[in-house]
């Protein structure tokens, strides 16, 4: 499919640019998306930047065009907004994630930052104060034990999700 890009207007083979535009945009790994939130009859569409940091109105064609999406209801997407869960929206029947497989590390990223934001992990300056360092000195176990995963998980090329299953086996 030839069409041209939205953020250089060079043709584009698929869902992004052939060439590096100003936006960062290589091939096959597009950082727009889009959001729609079904709210009983009518239906509001978003592009998300993340380039950029910007979030936007689109129309349903750039919706459409996007490689990653998510639709959910609105008042669903109010509520994550509200109370600063929007991470644990995707445990919900009610939502879709729609993504190509080029755009899977993307939407990956995107969650642990939605992750790392709730959890107050974000900014990093918070987390390193004095306090914070008294803090994980009393507790030096689980900073060894997490150093112990992260060692397993890049020695073993083991996925996230699976490193936890392989250390239980291990080492119990």
């Amino acid at each position: 499919m030839r069409r041209r890009c939205g953020q250089c207007n060079r043709i584009a083979h698929g869902n992004s640019c052939s060439s590096r535009c100003s936006s960062g945009t290589r091939a096959g790994y597009s950082r727009v998306g889009g959001v729609k939130a079904r709210s009983g009859q009518r239906d509001d569409v978003w592009k998300v930047d993340l380039h950029a940091g910007r979030v936007a109105p689109a129309t349903y064609e750039e919706y459409s065009a996007s490689d990653l999406r998510i639709e959910m209801p609105a008042i669903l997407l109010k509520q994550a907004l509200r109370m600063n869960m929007f991470s644990q929206t995707g445990i919900s029947k009610r939502v879709k994630w729609l993504a190509t497989k080029q755009s899977m590390k993307l939407l990956s990223s995107f969650m642990q930052l939605l992750d790392f934001e709730e959890y107050a992990v974000l900014p990093l300056h918070r987390n390193l104060t004095w306090r914070s360092l008294r803090v994980w000195a009393r507790r030096w176990r689980e900073v060894l034990g997490y150093g112990q995963l992260i060692w397993i998980m890049k020695s073993r090329k083991i996925n996230g999700k699976e490193v936890e299953q392989v250390a239980l086996l291990e080492f119990s």
